[in-house]
Parts: C-alpha cells; structure tokens; sequence
C-alpha cells in the first residue's frame, strides 16, 4: 500500500506536496552561500534555516544541507 504521506527531516508531509517540492529542487542551479536574513525555509522540507547557516541558494529559494545531500548530490552518484 502506497502511503499518502512521507518523513522528511522529522516533518510528515502529503506525498504529493513533498514531489512538487522537490520537482521545483531539481529545475533549479543550487550554490552554496550562507542565510543573511533573518532566516529561510528550506523548498523540499521546509524546515528553517538559521541567520548564518551554510545551506544552498537558487535566487529567493533555499534548500537545507541535509535535503542538498539527500535528494540532489546523490542523484549524480553512479
């Protein structure tokens, strides 16, 4: 049976809410840079990311390092 939600950095989300997120993840260039403002939301599991915190950049878009690692570095692994 096919679940309707997922786990992702200890946040339950709708399946569906999770693979539009992370199809937006993947249409974008990630840079690494560091929060200036206050803080930001990661774009695949939403979590905060901290003033200060090395995370990656794509414009106005965020992405946690553990979600960078998780669902984008790997999928260039053989």
């Amino acid at each position: 049976m096919v679940r309707d939600s997922v786990e992702v950095n200890g946040a339950t989300m709708e399946r569906g809410f999770f693979q539009d997120n992370l199809a937006e993840a993947n249409a974008c260039y990630w840079t690494s840079d560091v929060v200036a403002a206050d803080h930001q939301h990661c774009t695949i599991c939403s979590a905060a990311i901290g003033r200060g915190v090395a995370a990656f950049n794509a414009g106005h878009r965020w992405l946690c390092g553990s979600c960078h690692e998780r669902f984008l570095v790997k999928r260039d692994t053989p």
